[in-house]
């Protein structure tokens, strides 16, 4: 009897001319050890001019109710696996070529993981590399050690091009209800794409099982690995065309400097290869409007106004952007090296805040040293405050008036054997980017006198003393989350 909390799996097999190597293909998802009565087979052939639908029909006929389908007119690879996806009722769904061949567990061990984490939302394995007669090319597609799966390197190599391949991957189905963008190249790339920034930014997980589970054929007719001259010129200006529009919208935040830099990598791959294909680097692969250009400059605007007030890595970001939105231009890059140059030495140095607790209220040392009563009322009101450190800002005092001074303070309130309250302070002058990594660190201000303009100044909710009470409340909330 089939275990009824089994998901349906959905299998796509989009197929255009495929008559040599369809069956056993189809023959491998019929031959999967899992449930057949929770594997959902669906063929769409793509107006194929060769006996692939007839192969497929041959084998449906042997297997009532097992397999499905679909012909339609020839409309290409992304119309196709959309027209299967329609098709599809499953709960995860996974695509398979009718090129490629799956081994007689992957889909059991695949599942197995859905079901050990709810929050996993795609699982891919490890391939095998053959030749068109099945012969081994390579035993698995990953060295040792690969891939990455920490959630933003996985990202970042995602975004720079596609190690999640359709035929080694399986998703919720729920990953595939948006509809794609129009400059859709290969749809494993979109979902891994939206798979990983979920993962990188706190979503979805991705699983892995490092066993090669799929074996991916290499042939002449394969799009991409057959590919050479013009039609390889044609492939790179698609693929570059879609990776464009997707950096210029993804969410890049979790990325630092260096790897926004690793991510150009496939853009600038795409441009070479195509060159090599036609023995000219003058192959322009895209054409860039004079509206991108004018996004471009004012992205560029924007990174120097971030690189102003220190924040370095939004300039990074910012200048990638720009670098997206027109890839020819000639100092693109190399304004973006330099922006990552120096965010990471900035970087590289000890942060301002650091040994502070998760909840850090920043208090400008002038105004702490204005009168006790500010510190005193602090003091009773975040007594054993866990979560909770003072940080005062001394950076733009004399650095041995600073520390005498605040000394003189903490002893006078009484303060100096208190263990139950956190502080520290920030002593010598900051330069911009420091600065923005402390405001960046820091939750909330606390001001002797509210000052709204300062506030949003910088991000930071200000509290005066007599609304104490709120912000200990706030520092003690379960589940508060660092903005650090």
């Amino acid at each position: 009897m089939t275990d009824p909390d089994l998901p349906t799996v959905s299998v796509l097999i989009p197929a255009h001319n495929y008559e040599r190597f369809v069956e056993e293909s189809l023959r491998s998802a019929l031959d999967q050890d899992y449930p057949a009565d929770r594997l959902e087979i669906i063929v769409v052939d793509d107006g194929s001019t060769d006996r692939t639908a007839e192969v497929v029909k041959r084998i449906a006929d042997s297997n009532p109710a097992r397999i499905k389908l679909v012909q339609q007119s020839n409309s290409g690879q992304i119309a196709t696996i959309a027209r299967a996806r329609a098709e599809a009722t499953g709960e995860l769904i996974a695509f398979l070529d009718a090129d490629d061949v799956w081994l007689p567990d992957k889909t059991r061990k695949q599942v197995a993981v859905f079901l050990e984490r709810p929050d996993v939302g795609l699982v891919f394995c490890d391939m095998t590399t053959v030749g068109a007669n099945g012969e081994v090319l390579k035993t698995t597609v990953f060295d040792p050690g690969e891939p990455d799966m920490d959630p933003v390197r996985l990202y970042t190599r995602v975004l720079r091009t596609n190690i999640i391949y359709g035929g080694s991957s399986m998703y919720r189905a729920d990953l595939l209800a948006d509809d794609p963008p129009d400059t859709l190249e290969s749809w494993d790339w979109w979902l891994a794409i939206q798979a990983t920034q979920s993962f990188a930014t706190g979503g979805m997980v991705v699983g892995f099982v490092p066993e090669p589970l799929a074996l991916y054929r290499e042939h002449g007719e394969n799009m991409l690995l057959g590919a050479g001259g013009a039609k390889l010129v044609n492939l790179r200006r698609r693929q570059l065309r879609f990776q464009l529009w997707a950096l210029r919208r993804l969410n890049l935040d979790p990325l630092s400097p260096a790897q926004l830099l690793d991510v150009w990598g496939g853009p600038e791959w795409f441009v070479m290869t195509a060159a090599q294909a036609t023995g000219s680097y003058f192959q322009s692969l895209v054409s860039i409007s004079e509206e991108e250009r004018a996004e471009a400059e004012q992205l560029r605007g924007q990174a120097q106004s971030a690189r102003d007030a220190g924040d370095l890595r939004t300039e990074a970001r910012l200048l990638f952007r720009a670098l997206a939105w027109a890839p020819y231009e000639p100092d693109g890059l190399s304004m973006l090296r330099d922006a990552a140059t120096r965010a990471a030495a900035a970087e590289a140095t000890p942060h301002p805040l650091q040994g502070s607790r998760a909840f850090v209220v920043l208090v400008d040392a002038e105004d702490l040293l204005a009168g006790d009563e500010m510190l005193l009322e602090y003091a009773a009101a975040m007594a054993g405050a866990q979560a909770a450190t003072l940080a005062i800002d001394a950076s733009r005092l004399d650095s041995e008036r600073a520390v005498a001074r605040l000394q003189e303070l903490i002893a006078r309130c009484g303060l100096a054997d208190r263990d139950d309250l956190d502080m520290l302070a920030v002593i010598g002058s900051l330069d911009g980017a420091q600065r923005h990594r402390m405001l960046a660190a820091a939750s909330a201000r606390y001001v002797r006198v509210h000052d709204v303009g300062d506030s949003n100044a910088t991000r930071l909710p200000a509290w005066t003393v007599d609304r104490l009470a709120e912000l200990r409340r706030l520092a003690d909330a379960d589940g508060y989350s660092a903005r650090r």
